[in-house]
């Protein structure tokens, strides 16, 4: 005799008479959004940023590099108030210093803001520290020197002694 159909003790997703949604491909990672999909198709590129030649170009470097780190999601980085909560933020946020510490060292080419970032040159074989590769100090180093103080003065001075001439 052939054997008994085996019935299920629920109705199996997908199912007439199942009252949950059927199974369709992607629906086990329905948590996944379209922004979700769309970061994934974002890579870190340390060559997209631009570069930092001239202090007179600085307003327009800041806001490219700000631009470009919040593409590929490395803006906290940038945030002087940014502080890791978790043990996996913290994780994470060691690697997004490594990149943009790597993208400052780069694309940085006015001496003063190289002298910054020397100060916070990781070191070989030396543990590292609170100001070691610490992209998020370098980068408010070098805002606090070319957004304000003598680079901004000379650029305001400039500025305003040509606008005099015309």
């Amino acid at each position: 005799a052939p054997a008994p159909p085996v019935t299920p003790a629920a109705p199996i997703p997908g199912t007439p008479g199942s009252l949950l949604s059927p199974v369709t491909p992607g629906s086990l990672y329905s948590n996944v959004t379209e922004a979700d999909k769309f970061k994934k198709l974002i890579k870190l590129d340390a060559s997209a940023f631009s570069s930092f030649k001239d202090p007179k170009q600085f307003p327009k470097w800041y806001l490219s590099v700000c631009t470009d780190a919040k593409t590929m999601g490395v803006s906290n980085v940038l945030d002087p108030n940014y502080v890791p909560k978790t043990a996996e933020d913290k994780e994470l946020f060691a690697k997004q210093q490594d990149f943009m510490f790597s993208v400052l060292v780069k694309h940085v080419h006015v001496p003063a803001a190289i002298g910054i970032l020397r100060q916070f040159a990781p070191l070989p074989n030396v543990p590292p520290t609170v100001k070691t590769g610490n992209a998020q100090m370098a980068f408010q180093a070098i805002l606090k020197m070319f957004a304000s103080g003598v680079h901004a003065e000379t650029q305001v001075s400039a500025i305003t002694e040509y606008l005099l001439t015309l």
